[in-house]
C-alpha cells in the first residue's frame, strides 16, 4: 500500500514537469525593425507532444532597459497571432530605442508553463529626421529670422505630424509640426548681442518619436558709441596730451576696433595722424614750440567719427628788472 501510495505522489510531481518539458514552438514577427508606435505581428506555432495545442495563452513581454510592454494571445490549435504596437509603459513613459529581448511565457491554462527568452528579433527605433533652414546665417540688429523645418521618420522618410519646441534666445515657443512642416519667425532685439547665438529645437510625433537639434546663426555688431578719455583738456609746454578710446556695439559691448586720431593746430594745420588699437594710450608732446590755443580732435573708428578739442596755453617770458 505504501509503495503504490509513493509511486502516485512521484508520478505527481514528474508528469508536471515532463509536460512543460514536451512545449515545443516556433515564433516570427513580421518586422524585424519598426519605430514607436508602429503596428506589427508576432504569432507562433505551438505543440505539445508532437501535436497541436488545443487551447492556451501566450504571454508576449517586449523588454528593454529595465522596461516592459507586455501583450497576450489566445493559443488555439496549436497557433497564435496578435498585432500589436510599442509606445508607452504602464507608468506612461515612452519604451526605449534598441534591441529588445521579446520574452514569450506559454501556457496551457492548466497551470503548465514554458518561458522563451529572445523569441524573436525586434529593433525599436525612436528617432526623427530633421532638416532646417533660415532665411540667412548673418543677422544684423532688428531683423526677422525665419526658422523652418521639415521632419520625418527616420526609418522610412514619412513626414510626421507632432509638435517641434523651439529655445529662442532664453525664451521657449511651442509650434505644430503638420505633413513634416514647421516654420517660425521671429523678430531680433535691436540690442541683441553680437556674434554667434544657437536655436535649440526638439520635435516629437505623435507616437513618442524624436530629436534634438541645434543651428547657429551669427549677428553682426553693429557699431554705436565711440567713447573717448582724454588725460586732461587743458595743457601746458611740455605736457603729454593722452587719449584712450573705446567702441561699443548694440548691446554695449566692448568692440575691439582701430582708431585713427587727427589733431589739428589752431591755424588748421594736421600736427599728428595715428592709428592705435581700441583701448589703448595714444600720447601727444607738447613741446616748447607748440602754438598756444584751441586744437581740434577727430577721432574715427570703422563707422564712428566724433570730434573734440583741447588747450594748449599760452606762457609768457617773464621780465624782471633790476
Amino acid at each position: 500500500m505504501k509503495r503504490g501510495l509513493i509511486a502516485i505522489l512521484v508520478l505527481l510531481f514528474i508528469i508536471p514537469i515532463a509536460f512543460a518539458q514536451d512545449f515545443s514552438a516556433s515564433f516570427n514577427t513580421d518586422k524585424s525593425e519598426i519605430q514607436l508606435g508602429d503596428k506589427f505581428t508576432v504569432s507562433g506555432l505551438v505543440n505539445y507532444n508532437g501535436l497541436p495545442l488545443s487551447e492556451g495563452y501566450a504571454l508576449i513581454e517586449f523588454k528593454k532597459d529595465n522596461k516592459i510592454y507586455s501583450t497576450t494571445s489566445q493559443v488555439s490549435n496549436g497557433v497564435f497571432s496578435t498585432t500589436t504596437s510599442i509606445g508607452k509603459t504602464p507608468t506612461n513613459e515612452y519604451m526605449p530605442a534598441g534591441s529588445y529581448n521579446v520574452v514569450i511565457t506559454l501556457n496551457d491554462g492548466y497551470g503548465n508553463s514554458k518561458v522563451y527568452e529572445n523569441s524573436v528579433n525586434l529593433v525599436v527605433n525612436n528617432k526623427l529626421a530633421l532638416t532646417l533652414n533660415l532665411n540667412k546665417l548673418e543677422f544684423l540688429p532688428g531683423e526677422k529670422l525665419t526658422l523652418t523645418g521639415i521632419v520625418k521618420r527616420s526609418l522610412d522618410n514619412i513626414e510626421i505630424n507632432g509638435k517641434a519646441t523651439i529655445t529662442f534666445e532664453d525664451k521657449t515657443y511651442d509650434v505644430d509640426v503638420v505633413k513634416g512642416k514647421f516654420s517660425y519667425e521671429f523678430d531680433l532685439a535691436n540690442n541683441i548681442k553680437s556674434n554667434l547665438h544657437n536655436i535649440d529645437i526638439f520635435v516629437i510625433d505623435n507616437n513618442g518619436n524624436s530629436l534634438k537639434q541645434q543651428l547657429e546663426y551669427s549677428i553682426t555688431p553693429v557699431q554705436t558709441r565711440l567713447e573717448n578719455n582724454f588725460n586732461t583738456k587743458s595743457f601746458l609746454p611740455d605736457e603729454t596730451l593722452k587719449i584712450t578710446s573705446k567702441v561699443y556695439d548694440q548691446a554695449e559691448d566692448l568692440i575691439n576696433d582701430i582708431i585713427l586720431i587727427k589733431i589739428f593746430d589752431p591755424k588748421n594745420n594736421l600736427v599728428l595722424e595715428k592709428e592705435i588699437e581700441t583701448e589703448k594710450e595714444a600720447s601727444f608732446k607738447i613741446t616748447m614750440g607748440t602754438i598756444p590755443g584751441e586744437y581740434k580732435v577727430i577721432i574715427e573708428s570703422t563707422d564712428l567719427s566724433t570730434e573734440d578739442k583741447f588747450t594748449v596755453q599760452e606762457v609768457k617770458a617773464l621780465s624782471i628788472g633790476l
